[in-house]
């Protein structure tokens, strides 16, 4: 939504910037939520599923 709204080449920079920030804690943190909720057999398929 932070590019949407950016009006400048610089706000749209920033917004890319934080993105990256935000999203690097993404990958570890839905691992550990998919390993304490789902059991061994079913971790691939939730995965791999974007729902």
């Amino acid at each position: 939504m932070g590019h949407a709204l950016a009006a400048t080449v610089g706000g749209f920079i920033l917004a890319r910037i934080v993105l990256g920030l935000r999203e690097a804690g993404n990958l570890p943190a839905g691992m550990k939520a998919i390993a304490a909720w789902f059991p061994v057999e079913e971790r691939g398929q939730a995965t791999g599923c974007p729902l």
